[in-house]
């Protein structure tokens, strides 16, 4: 039987002939930890919009204080329960996601974390066609990893 791997390899390395130390990934090691306690660093969390957000404008939709004094990976997906023209309804779709509008994205949903804390933000770019947000309900689904050995 053969061995399932799972490997990402650094930019500028093929992947399918990278090495473990030529990986930021590599399923020969250990996994990431994630801790479990409040606030879990994995969850799913809603927003809805009760008004619709200026233009231009940054929304801080989430906060979440991770406790580490370190940048930590992390991963978002998010999806609309409510089916916008821009989204399909509850289809989780990774962040950052830009709702494309004829082609341009005036509005996009990213997800980031600093030293302290694990961010969801809505962004509206200058210009374009942003579409009404108000009373549209979404859904995210995070994960904040800590890194190997490292709390």
């Amino acid at each position: 039987m053969k061995k399932v791997l799972l490997k990402v390899s650094y930019p500028g390395i093929d992947v399918s002939t990278a090495s473990p130390k030529d990986c930021t990934l590599h399923s020969d090691y250990t996994n990431f930890k994630s801790r479990i306690t409040t606030p879990a660093h994995f969850d799913v969390v809603s927003h809805t919009f009760l008004t619709n957000p200026s233009d231009p404008s940054s929304t801080n939709i989430i906060t979440i204080p991770h406790g580490y004094s370190y940048t930590p990976a992390c991963i978002c997906y998010g999806y609309c329960t409510v089916a916008p023209q821009f989204w399909s309804v509850d289809t989780y779709s990774p962040l950052p996601h830009s709702l494309s509008i004829g082609g341009f994205s005036p509005q996009t949903f990213n997800a980031f974390a600093d030293e302290t804390n694990f961010y969801v933000t809505f962004d509206v770019i200058a210009g374009g066609f942003p579409q009404d947000m108000t009373l549209t309900n979404w859904v995210f689904k995070y994960y904040i990893f800590a890194e190997a050995g490292v709390a």
